[in-house]
């Protein structure tokens, strides 16, 4: 897609996004209009912030199994976490922990209305795709949460891509440097935290952690992981490698 033709194209869906937005409560309001501006974000992110680490990926996706191994996996272990966060951040906002008998996969949204923190609220939590996982458990997954997800393995891939680019060129201090700074910001939420808030056993760190804290970690550190990662990518563009 041409530059010209991608900006008439955000601006068509910036135009949609509006229209639909002046519609009260329901399906318009709190279903089209958000996917229709995330849908919008990604492709201003990919095709402008994000342009070479995602031209990156996708030229080497299927030359380099590690890029696209990667990718494959790290979207939806990702996807399921933020779900999971989400589904804990709800439970502590509205202090309700309901128990499941049976599987369901559902198509939800909350009416917020479209103006002041509603405005915000129907952005970050509209519409969502509701997976039941008895007896304890749902995933929310929200157009947010994709948005997040795609970014976020877009640039772990390529800087694995990168990783692997040093070790193969021999400059395994470069490589394992940067393995190391990759492995530190690659996750939002590590292993220990799954097992401490999703298990039945830790109904105590219920009480103890805040919905203040757990709302800066669901939306504010997974920037800071894309703003690291991405001036990570930057900075090993500059490494001049013999790869052979």
């Amino acid at each position: 897609m041409g530059r010209k033709k991608l900006v008439i194209f955000i601006m068509a869906l910036f135009f949609l996004f509006l229209y639909f937005s002046l519609f009260p409560p329901g399906l318009f309001s709190n279903i089209i209009a958000p996917v229709i501006f995330w849908v919008m974000i990604l492709f201003i992110t990919l095709f402008y912030p994000l342009n070479t680490v995602f031209t990156y990926v996708m030229t080497n996706f299927k030359k380099r199994k590690e890029i696209s191994i990667s990718t494959l996996m790290y979207f939806p272990f990702h996807l399921l976490i933020f779900s999971l966060a989400l589904e804990k951040l709800l439970t502590l906002f509205f202090n309700y922990s309901p128990t499941f008998y049976y599987g369901e996969v559902n198509l939800a949204f909350s009416p917020f209305v479209t103006s002041g923190l509603g405005f915000l609220f129907n952005l970050l939590f509209n519409p969502s795709i509701e997976v039941l996982l008895p007896p304890y458990y749902f995933l929310s997954i929200t157009p947010f949460a994709i948005f997040i997800a795609l970014s976020i393995t877009f640039l772990v891939s390529a800087n694995i891509g990168k990783i692997f680019e040093f070790i193969r060129s021999k400059r395994l201090i470069a490589g394992v440097i940067t393995l190391g700074l990759v492995g530190g910001t690659t996750c939002c939420l590590s292993l220990p935290t799954i097992i401490a808030f999703y298990t039945p056993l830790s109904f105590l760190a219920y009480n103890v952690i805040s919905g203040e804290i757990l709302t800066i970690v669901y939306f504010a550190l997974p920037l800071i992981v894309i703003f690291s990662l991405y001036d990570l990518f930057k900075r090993s563009l500059k490494v001049k490698c013999d790869c052979k």
